[in-house]
Formats: C-alpha cells, sequence, structure tokens
C-alpha cells in the first residue's frame, strides 16, 4: 500500500478483524455511509469507511443490495492489474451488518481532479482507464484525492460493473488519445489470466452477476482493439452532478 504507516498485511488484517471501537456517521452521501476507528491486540489501529448494505438507496438500474459488493470488486481489480488506485477494501460484518470497509486515506481537502490533472496525467490517465473497464457511473472529481505523501488514491466505486454502458466522468480529458502502451500491457496481462484457475473471472464471479462479468471481459478486449480512451457512446449524459 502506498505510504502507509501500517504494513498492508497488518491493514487488511484490521480492515477485516480488528475490533470496531468506534462508528460515526459522516452524514454525506445519498447513501449511509460511516467512519470506523479499527484496532488490534498489538497496537496497531486505524480508521476506516464502511458502507452497509442496509444503507444502500435502491437504484433503477442497479440490482438492490449490491454497491457494496461492487466497491469490493472494484478494489480486487485495482489489485489485479497491480494498479493500487484504491486504498485496501474488504467485506465485513459492521454495527449495521454486512457492508465494504476501505481503509481512511488522510487526504487534502482542497485537491480534487481538477486541481490535479495537469500535475499527476500518467495517474489520472490510468484512473480514466479504469473507468472504462469498470464503467464507472460515477466519477466525480472530489473522487480523485490526494494524501499527505502525494500520493493519488481513486474511492467511491459503488456503482460499476453495470452490463449496460454507464460511464459518466469528469475524466474525458484524453479521449481519443492512444492508452499508454505500459497500460495496454497490463490489460493484457489481465485479459490473458482470465479465465485461469483461480482467475478474476471466478472471483468476480462470486460479487457481480454472471452478464456482468462477461461485459466487463468484453470491455477489456475492446480496450485491447481499439487502444484508445474511448469517447461518450451514446446521448446520455457522460458527465455526473455535482461534479464534484
Amino acid at each position: 500500500m502506498k505510504n502507509s504507516e501500517l504494513p498492508f498485511d497488518v491493514v487488511l488484517r484490521l480492515l477485516s478483524f480488528g475490533e470496531i471501537t468506534k462508528c460515526t456517521s459522516t452524514e454525506t452521501g445519498s447513501n449511509y455511509t460511516f467512519y470506523l476507528n479499527l484496532s488490534d491486540n498489538s497496537g496497531n489501529s486505524c480508521e476506516a469507511v464502511y458502507k452497509p448494505m442496509l444503507g444502500e438507496v435502491p437504484l433503477w438500474d442497479f440490482e438492490p443490495e449490491t454497491l457494496y459488493l461492487r466497491e469490493y470488486a472494484s478494489y480486487l481489480v485495482s489489485e489485479a492489474l497491480d494498479w493500487n488506485l484504491i486504498p485496501p477494501t474488504t467485506i465485513r460484518i459492521g454495527p449495521f451488518g454486512i457492508g465494504s470497509v476501505q481503509y481512511r486515506v488522510d487526504y487534502l481537502n482542497d485537491e480534487n481532479f481538477f486541481t490535479l490533472r495537469d500535475d499527476y496525467p500518467d495517474i489520472m490517465k490510468k484512473i480514466c482507464l479504469f473507468d472504462i473497464i469498470t464503467n464507472n457511473a460515477d466519477r466525480k472529481g472530489s473522487h480523485c484525492i490526494q494524501d499527505s505523501n502525494n500520493s493519488i488514491w481513486s474511492i467511491d466505486h459503488g456503482i460499476c460493473f453495470n452490463e449496460e454502458y454507464k460511464l459518466r466522468t469528469v475524466i474525458w480529458d484524453y479521449m481519443l488519445e492512444i492508452i499508454p502502451t505500459e497500460l495496454l500491457k497490463d490489460i493484457q496481462d489481465l485479459n490473458d489470466s482470465f479465465h485461469n484457475k483461480n482467475g478474476l473471472k471466478s472471483i468476480l464471479s462470486t460479487y457481480l452477476s454472471k452478464s456482468e462479468v462477461d461485459a466487463f471481459e468484453m470491455r477489456l478486449k475492446n480496450v485491447l482493439e481499439e487502444k484508445v480512451y474511448i469517447e461518450p457512446q451514446d446521448d446520455r449524459r457522460p458527465y455526473p452532478w455535482p461534479l464534484l
């Protein structure tokens, strides 16, 4: 994990099994979200963002009670690509039932995609491509954050992986540009291993529907065939609202 004071395995262990010592409502967003304090017997502790299934507001175009699964599936894709875009995330039982639990990054409040894009074009191109393959329906500017060590993170992936085209993002800066070779290689490696035993297809199938996993694989293949960042594909609104 980028620039964490705790080792990656300790963070994951805290997220999955740490004792919940505090749970506080964030009072932000359309779904119920909470901050957790987690600790273990070795004196390690961290904060996490907890999104319980029971706090999800139903959406007409996504299966109900699946947003927390999509948060975790997005993290799994980021890890499979070795892109380290998303803070460590897991699924566990919390004070309000099962939900996603994600390491809370101590980020700079004044920074977002619009303030960061000129200084970090390589990471923004990576996030842009990640949104294309995961079909992110809500990439707001504030979902790109910077921590105190200048690492860039991507957060809030609860409405990804729809089988139908849903891409809605503020990151259209690179449309029709050629995708960097190193990113295409990562996509190719993921595509080549997708059907392996214990590969990403079998893992994602635990959290997404078959049609959503098949659509994800098709998006990988489309990226490898076209090799450019896509432009808006139909007449639906391509930007989220609000932009931040």
